[in-house]
C-alpha cells in the first residue's frame, strides 16, 4: 500500500478503488504460476488458463470502475501503477477480450519493455484478433531478449502460418516451418512445435506438389504421436497426410495405415465426428462402397457441409455417378 500513499493527487474515492484493483491484481499473480522447469511442455496459454474466470471478470469489473472514477475526476491514467496494467491485461486475455488485453499490455511494456510474458500475450492477442502481421515485431523483440525461447519461435511460426492462410504466400509457410523447427531444436519433445511443423509441411506439399515435403510431414506426425499418444489431433492429421501419400505412391498398405489412424481418432475422442470424412475417403479409395457410404452418412449428419465437399473431392471420383452416392450427397 505504500506505493499508493505516494500518489498524492488521487482522490480518496479513486485511491480506495485503486487499492481494491490492486488486491485483484495480486490474486491474478498468485493464480498465474511461474513458468515450470525447462523440461515441462506447458505453454503460457496453458498457464493463463489457471486464472479463475470469475476472478478475472470481477477484477475487470473493479478496474473498469476505477477508470470511470478517474475519467470523471480528471485524473490521468498514468497514475495507475504499471504492474496493474499487466495483471489486467492477463485477465482480459483470459476472457478473450483481445484488444483490451493488447491496450493494457502495451501500456505496461512502455515501462517494462523486456517482459517476455507480456510481449508474448500481445503477439498472441494479435493472432486471435486475426491481425497476425502485427504480432511479428513482438516475437522478434522477444528473441532479441532471449534467443532460446522455444515458445516464442513456435508462436512466431503460428503467426506466419496464419498470414499464409490469408495470402497463400508460400514464403510465409517456409518461414513458419523454420520457426517450428527452431522451437523443436531448442526444446526437444515440444509437441506443439512438432505437430505444427507437420501440418505446415503437409500444406507445403499441397502448395508445391513436392513429395519430399510430404515425407518430412509424415516423419513429424509420427514424432508428434510418439510424444502425445493420448491426443487424437495428430492421428487425425496423419490420416489426411497418408491419403495424400497414397495418391503419390499408389500403395494399398498406405490406405490401411490411414484407416488405422482414422479409427484411432474415434477411440481417443468419440466426439470427433469430422474424422468420418477422412475415413470415408479411405474406404472410397479402397473401393469399399458400403463402408464408405456409412462413414459419409455419419459425417453428413454431423455437418451437412460435407455433402458439397464429397461431390467435389477426387477421392470419391469412382462414385460420381453412383445412385447411392448421389442420393446421399445431393443438397436438400
Amino acid at each position: 500500500m505504500d506505493r499508493f500513499k505516494k500518489i498524492g493527487d488521487l482522490s480518496e474515492k479513486a485511491l480506495s478503488q485503486l487499492q481494491t484493483v490492486n488486491k485483484s491484481a495480486e490474486s491474478t499473480k498468485n493464480q498465474f504460476k511461474q513458468e515450470p522447469d525447462a523440461e515441462s511442455l506447458h505453454s503460457i496459454e496453458d498457464r493463463i488458463k489457471q486464472i479463475n474466470e470469475e476472478d478475472a471478470k470481477n477484477s475487470i469489473k473493479e478496474y473498469e470502475e476505477l477508470l470511470f472514477i478517474m475519467e470523471a475526476e480528471g485524473i490521468p491514467l498514468n497514475k495507475i501503477p504499471a504492474d496493474i496494467h499487466k495483471s489486467i491485461g492477463f485477465n482480459y486475455y483470459r476472457l478473450k477480450r483481445w484488444q483490451n488485453a493488447i491496450d493494457e499490455l502495451l501500456v505496461y511494456i512502455k515501462n517494462e519493455s523486456n517482459d517476455i510474458e507480456a510481449l508474448l500475450l500481445i503477439g498472441l492477442s494479435y493472432i486471435y484478433q486475426k491481425t497476425p502481421q502485427n504480432a511479428l515485431e513482438y516475437f522478434k523483440n522477444i528473441t532479441a531478449i532471449d534467443s532460446r525461447n522455444a515458445f516464442t519461435f513456435n508462436y512466431w511460426g503460428v503467426a506466419l502460418k496464419h498470414i499464409y492462410n490469408k495470402t497463400k504466400d508460400s514464403d510465409c509457410l517456409k518461414q513458419a516451418i523454420e520457426k517450428y523447427q527452431k522451437a523443436a531444436e531448442i526444446k526437444p519433445g515440444y509437441y506443439d512445435a512438432i505437430h505444427n511443423c507437420a501440418t505446415a509441411l503437409e500444406d507445403l506439399h499441397i502448395e508445391t506438389n513436392k513429395l519430399d515435403y510430404l515425407n518430412q510431414s509424415i516423419k513429424k506426425y509420427e514424432e508428434a504421436i510418439n510424444i502425445r499418444k493420448d491426443f487424437s489431433q495428430p492421428h487425425f492429421n496423419f490420416c489426411s497426410a497418408l491419403i495424400f501419400f497414397f495418391h503419390a505412391k499408389q500403395e494399398s498398405s498406405i490406405l490401411d495405415d490411414a484407416l488405422m489412424h482414422g479409427k484411432k481418432v474415434l477411440e481417443l475422442d468419440p466426439n470427433e465426428k469430422n474424422i468420418y470424412y477422412n475415413i470415408a475417403c479411405v474406404y472410397s479409395l479402397k473401393e469399399m462402397k458400403n463402408e464408405m457410404l456409412k462413414s459419409l452418412k455419419e459425417v453428413i449428419e454431423f455437418d451437412s457441409k460435407h455433402k458439397k465437399m464429397a461431390r467435389e473431392d477426387k477421392d470419391f471420383e469412382k462414385y460420381r455417378e453412383d445412385p447411392d452416392f448421389i442420393a446421399l450427397t445431393k443438397e436438400d
